[in-house]
């Protein structure tokens, strides 16, 4: 009786182990709790992990959740911390082969716009430098 309820109890804890290791194994989820952390250290290891995050999900789906992920992000951080923008602002210009290469390229330039009309200057420079990269890359 009590190896039956122990093995009742063994299964039922690696269920619910297995189900909370599916729903926090998402590259992408991974991605929002950290770059929505308070500390912003996890923030810049999250941001400066997104060409390895990128790798990791096939360009389809970096294009249609990362991109948009980013997005979000950018509106929710975009006043809060400087050295987090332009970290994002060099991981972009190394976008391209990322999404899908050149044809797609054009997906980054909105965000690539933002940063460059930040206050920060650093973040600005930063900006502009992987804007022209794209650019660069999209003229041939």
């Amino acid at each position: 009786m009590i190896q039956l309820q122990c093995s009742y109890l063994v299964r039922e804890t690696l269920s619910n182990l297995a189900t909370m290791s599916n729903e926090c194994t998402d590259p992408i989820d991974l991605f929002r709790t950290e770059a929505y952390h308070d500390d912003i250290q996890v923030q810049l290891r999250a941001v400066k992990k997104l060409p390895t995050l990128a790798v990791a999900l096939d360009v389809d789906r970096t294009r249609h959740e990362l991109i948009p992920t980013l997005e979000n992000f950018l509106d929710v951080i975009y006043y809060n911390n400087d050295e987090v923008l332009m970290v994002l602002s060099e991981q972009l210009g190394k976008f391209v082969p990322f999404i899908g290469g050149v044809e797609y390229a054009f997906i980054l330039l909105p965000m690539l716009e933002k940063l460059a009309a930040t206050d920060d200057t650093c973040t600005r420079e930063k900006a502009v430098e992987s804007l022209q990269h794209v650019a660069s890359l999209m003229s041939g």
